[in-house]
């Protein structure tokens, strides 16, 4: 079914099923049939995680994109039962041979699987509080005026410092012990840190298991942003040399996931070792 080209001051039900296509790929806009600037910014982060034109416009390429298979993701996972038994598979994914520091790195960020923010949206929780803790503190960031910041690059910080022994969690973590020497909290901050030290692998090549990967923020399942130059980052746990990896990431729907994610859609990984 071929769709009319729709922007921002348009309304109907075109623009009610753009907003149900984004609302599958992980965006959160109002599904009310109004296109309003919410739904022009989910638009332009789709886009930039598309390597599309970004324009916050709807054309024949970008409905092609949104009505395309998005199903490659894993579901959330469920009860105590099925997050045990998630953790056994991803866990027995971690490839041999990758040595002490990777595996320790993975180990631990696969425990929080199935960890989530308490209440939602917080950023915040007894659950993930060992691995975001003290990173306002850490950074002089106001709680009271700004909350807790999205959390997925501090999940994968943590996560590194404690596979090369440099803490037991994000509170008592000797972050210069770590190779990145900081409590790093901004997907750009690690393809900054990556670019800058050599440490940077195309999406097209293999991707190492342990490394952190980045990819737009929209269509991660990651916190909306009002940018489409934001990012979201996670860690591999292995490439499935079929074109997509698997991951473990904190800070998507809510808490702590892992996800199969298409290569074509990640920006590159970020080898820390």
């Amino acid at each position: 079914m071929s769709r009319p080209t729709i922007k921002q001051g348009a309304k109907g039900s075109d623009v009610l099923v753009l907003q149900q296509l984004l609302n599958g790929h992980g965006h959160t806009v109002a599904e009310d049939a109004d296109f309003g600037p919410n739904t022009t910014s989910a638009v332009k982060q789709f886009q930039a995680s598309r390597n599309l034109g970004v324009d916050g416009i709807v054309g024949p390429n970008t409905w092609s994109a949104l009505e395309a298979d998005s199903s490659s993701r894993e579901q959330d996972i469920g009860d105590d039962a099925a997050v045990v038994s998630e953790k056994d598979k991803l866990l027995a994914k971690i490839p041999t041979g990758i040595g002490a520091q990777r595996t320790a790195a993975l180990t631990f960020a696969i425990g929080f699987l199935g960890a989530d923010e308490i209440p939602d949206g917080s950023n915040w929780g007894p659950e993930i509080q060992p691995v975001v803790e003290g990173y306002n503190e850490y950074w002089g960031i106001s709680t009271a005026q700004y909350g807790h910041m999205a959390w997925c690059a501090m999940f994968c910080s943590t996560s590194i410092g404690v596979g090369v022994g440099a803490g037991t969690k994000s509170t008592d973590m000797d972050w210069k012990a770590t190779p990145i020497k900081k409590f790093l909290g901004g997907a750009s901050q690690y393809e900054d840190w990556g670019h800058a030290n050599g440490k940077w692998v195309e999406e097209t090549e293999a991707a190492p298991a342990g490394s952190v990967f980045s990819m737009a923020r929209g269509g991660s399942n990651s916190d909306p942003a009002q940018t489409a130059k934001a990012g979201h980052v996670g860690m591999i746990v292995c490439d499935n040399d079929n074109g997509t990896v698997t991951t473990i990431e904190g800070n998507v729907s809510n808490g702590c996931r892992s996800y199969t994610r298409k290569k074509s859609d990640l920006h590159g990984f970020i080898p820390w070792w």
